[in-house]
């Protein structure tokens, strides 16, 4: 009895020692078989005893034979890693998540077979486009009829002014009447803003600083007319009469004229318009120290005085720069000082002629400063 359970006992250690080594018949085994049977198995690196079943070693971390038999994978493959690999590398963690909140693997790589390591070239530039001869036409067209409404609305502007201005309420020795009085306030409106118009709606036609003899309008010199300090000075040494400075390149017909005028020392002076090359047909607008202007013409160089009367307009004594202007249409004559008008009147004597400028005394000798003569033909 004793012998059959030994034998017993013998085989079931070698069916045991037989199942073991077919279920590990992979990797190296190093264990022991207890006597009732059950088999121990110790790490071979650290000589730990194993628990059943454990993968890897519980103090050197060293992977056992049953991780091998499982993974049907040899430790003596060359693939494998080395043995004394931690375990814990094998089921490591995912990687933490970066400080922004992701993973620091989430960013995808990016195909090196799918950058175009060529750049394609820049398109040719576009050639200009051609203006077709139809559309060239058509603005040339449009520009002549912005340009043409331009002038034709200045016109208008210049024709309206010219048709609102009141009936000559200052014409010869019955300027003061009552309607004068009256309408002085109307009238002098509606010639402001025909000056204004004529001088702001065009540039002028003759725009002559009298700084030196340049413009082309001829001026004289020498004998009381002469060019200094960038201004034109006219001069009369004598106590009485009047020197005259003629611009003999100057026929205008219907114009407006407006100088800077100094008087330095002495009487008047004047702007002589629509006059001869003689000197012997003329009109003359005179204004002194006083503040008193004068209108008059000579004919064959006879005197004959149509206005003289006081302005407010004038800035009396010497060394005063006023502005004299004077606009000639027809037989319409239109006085201004400083912009303001003063007079006016309608005389067919003389129809064109030169300009000239004027030193005048009366009692003592007189120079005259002008600068800035300005000329708008009508």
């Amino acid at each position: 009895m004793l012998a059959f359970t030994a034998l017993k006992t013998l085989c079931k250690k070698e069916m045991l020692k037989n199942w073991v080594s077919k279920r590990l018949s992979k990797v190296e085994v190093t264990g022991t078989i207890t006597p009732r049977g059950v088999f121990i198995m110790y790490c071979e690196a650290c000589g730990t005893q194993l628990p059943l079943g454990a993968k890897a070693c519980p103090n050197c971390g060293t992977l056992t034979p049953a991780y091998y038999a499982d993974s049907s994978v040899s430790p003596h493959d060359s693939t494998q890693a080395a043995s004394g690999s931690s375990f814990d590398a094998l089921v490591a963690p995912p990687p933490s998540s970066t400080q922004y909140g992701t993973s620091q693997y989430d960013a995808s790589l990016q195909n090196p077979y799918e950058v175009n390591p060529y750049t394609a070239p820049a398109p040719p530039p576009q050639p200009p486009r051609k203006v077709s001869p139809a559309m060239l036409s058509i603005l040339i067209v449009l520009v002549l009829l912005i340009a043409g409404a331009s002038v034709g609305f200045v016109l208008l502007r210049n024709n309206q002014a010219r048709a609102n201005l009141p009936p000559s309420v200052t014409s010869g020795p019955t300027r003061n009447t009552d309607n004068a009085a009256v309408n002085a306030t109307a009238t002098a409106s509606a010639f402001y803003s025909l000056y204004d118009t004529d001088t702001s709606s065009s540039l002028p036609t003759k725009n002559d600083p009298l700084s030196n003899n340049s413009q082309g309008l001829q001026w004289d010199e020498g004998q009381g007319c002469t060019f200094t300090g960038g201004a034109y000075h006219v001069s009369n040494t004598q106590s009485s009469g009047v020197r005259a400075c003629m611009a003999h390149k100057s026929n205008f017909s219907d114009f407006l004229c407006q100088v800077q005028m100094t008087i330095i020392k002495g009487s008047y002076g004047s702007l002589i318009f629509r006059s001869d090359d003689a000197l012997s047909n003329f009109y003359i607008f005179r204004e002194g120290q006083d503040g008193v202007f004068t209108f008059a013409k000579y004919s064959n160089s006879a005197d004959t005085e149509i206005e003289h009367s006081p302005s407010l307009a004038f800035k009396q004594g010497p060394n005063q720069t006023n502005l004299l202007a004077v606009i000639v249409q027809g037989s319409h004559l239109i006085f201004y000082i400083n912009a303001q008008y003063v007079y006016d009147t309608y005389d067919t004597s003389f129809r064109s002629g030169e300009i000239g400028l004027v030193a005048g005394s009366i009692g003592n000798p007189t120079e005259v400063v002008y600068n800035n003569l300005k000329i708008w033909a009508l």
